[in-house]
């Protein structure tokens, strides 16, 4: 049985393995239609010069927080038989290059990350990820300097103080929010940083304003947290026969979390360019939790 929980109906479903793997091929392929959903005229959304939502019957849906499970359930399922790579690399690299024309390189990176960590616990040769990391760096750098976005990101990133009332804002504002926090913290609630100084202050850069109101002792038990959730569910995955459906699904969900974590926190102390990946269990909207 697998335990899912859905934001907004406030209750747990008990699902058996069973039905996951019926449903898996469906629920990977609806959840590409929705990704192409977001190109549609009047079906998508648009923000910033970004397509990444659709908006159904007045509700704003992210299409990727479903591909990203529905890739583990399907993956899960097809890997349990089968190690082909030609196959594996066409269902990756789908979902991923409707992404980046979005575009959301975050996300997209989330999405390797499952792919090839699910691809790893079914038994690939390590030989094939040598082969395919080199060559996925390298389209990784090709990507970003062909993407006037991208590279505006990168170049941000490098030189924060290139334009401090532009491209650098949002980090320059996470900075002052961080190191307003010092020690201990303004105080839950007394975020000044959150009252239109800070862009996206209750999703992608959430962390910045819990650093300015719990300080550097609140956050490190935060991450303290994470790292003891991570280890947890990382004892549950090796439980589970290797190679397993259950092995491959909780694997799967491992490494989404783990990297969207990873990405999220690792922007906000500007140690990677800011990727706009909400923080999980924190950032209001986050479809999953």
């Amino acid at each position: 049985m697998v335990c899912c929980w859905f934001s907004g109906f406030d209750c747990w479903y008990l699902i058996p393995f069973s039905i996951w793997k019926k449903v898996s091929p469906w629920v990977f392929l609806g959840s590409i239609i929705l990704l192409l959903c977001v190109f549609i005229p009047g079906l998508g959304k648009s923000v910033n010069g970004a397509h990444r939502w659709i908006v159904l019957a007045g509700i704003t849906l992210q299409p990727v927080e479903i591909v990203k499970f529905g890739m583990i359930i399907f993956f899960a399922t097809w890997m349990e038989k089968h190690h082909k790579l030609l196959p594996f690399l066409f269902l990756t690299l789908l979902p991923v290059g409707l992404l980046l024309l979005q575009p959301d390189m975050g996300s997209a990176l989330i999405v390797i990350a499952i792919a090839f960590g699910i691809y790893y616990l079914a038994g690939a040769p390590y030989r094939i990820f040598l082969a395919i990391g080199g060559a996925g760096i390298a389209l990784l750098v090709l990507a970003v300097m062909i993407s006037p976005y991208r590279l505006r990101r990168l170049t941000t990133f490098i030189n924060p103080e290139s334009d401090p009332l532009g491209a650098s804002f949002h980090i320059r504002q996470i900075t002052l929010a961080l190191g307003s926090g010092g020690i201990w913290g303004q105080g839950i609630g007394q975020s000044r940083q959150k009252f239109s100084y800070l862009p996206e202050a209750s999703t992608d850069s959430i962390f910045a304003i819990i650093g300015e109101e719990v300080g550097f002792i609140g956050s490190a038990l935060i991450l303290f947290l994470f790292a003891i959730f991570l280890h947890l569910a990382g004892k549950v995955v090796n439980k589970t026969e290797q190679g397993s459906f259950a092995n491959l699904l909780a694997g799967g969900i491992l490494v989404w979390l783990a990297m969207q974590i990873t990405l999220n926190l690792a922007a906000i102390v500007a140690l990677v360019p800011l990727t706009g990946i909400p923080l999980p269990f924190f950032s209001y909207g986050d479809q999953l939790w």
